[in-house]
């Protein structure tokens, strides 16, 4: 292992190597499936401006980004005096799955 100035013995190489496989996973994990992806679409449509092709296409897929979901409003199940109904993600830990909306005056 390659050690760098200042880091010198034993302990010092293995915190470079330490360092190095953590940067190897970081990259494999979660830079390396994104960018094929990303290089081998491009390839296959051979942008003009490669670069400004490829930011786009890192900007427009990002993993981590929230995909906006198309919303319609159906009518589930009318509630009737008495019944009533959760939020399944208070009890799982997952984001909230719907929105209900009253299509009528309610009571406290």
């Amino acid at each position: 292992d390659q050690q760098w100035p200042g880091q010198g013995g034993a302990a010092g190489g293995q915190v470079l190597s330490s360092r190095k496989e953590q940067v190897r996973e970081y990259l494999e994990v979660k830079i390396v499936p994104v960018l094929s992806r990303a290089l081998t679409e491009m390839c296959t449509k051979e942008p003009e401006d490669p670069f400004t092709w490829l930011s786009q296409w890192l900007l427009d897929n990002h993993p981590d980004k929230t995909k906006r979901a198309t919303h319609a409003q159906i009518l589930v199940r009318k509630c009737l005096t008495g019944d009533f109904f959760g939020e399944i993600a208070l009890l799982n830990a997952v984001p909230r799955q719907a929105t209900v909306k009253a299509v009528s005056a309610t009571t406290p």
